[in-house]
């Protein structure tokens, strides 16, 4: 759905299907360790650091005990913010991950899995 709301042509892109494979490989691998790791800390704070489109929190539904963190620069940030819908504990932060400021909004007394 996020594809068709964005207008640009995707062709152009020429990905061929082993790259696409490996992207999806890629993807599943990390959710499930992201899986596993939210089953054994429930109450835990993912970073997903340098998101960009990418759709990983809706693909592993963390229970509504996680808090959860999509960093990427602001630009990509909004357009995250017109493309998905929100959700509890679900938070979106606009900078660059090499700049320390936003890590001021990530408590710090939680178990955390960083995802980059």
């Amino acid at each position: 759905e996020a594809v068709k709301k964005i207008d640009y042509d995707f062709s152009k892109l020429k990905v061929d299907g082993n790259l696409g494979l490996g992207f999806a490989i890629r993807a599943a691998t990390l959710d499930a360790q992201v899986e596993d790791f939210l089953d054994r800390n429930p109450d835990a704070i993912v970073l997903h650091l340098g998101c960009g489109l990418d759709t990983r929190i809706f693909r592993v539904d963390p229970p509504r005990s996680v808090d959860w963190f999509d960093v990427d620069y602001p630009d990509v940030i909004d357009l995250r913010r017109r493309l998905y819908p929100p959700r509890e504990r679900y938070h979106l932060i606009g900078s660059s991950v090499t700049e320390p400021e936003w890590l001021a909004e990530v408590p710090r007394n939680r178990s955390a899995m960083v995802v980059a």
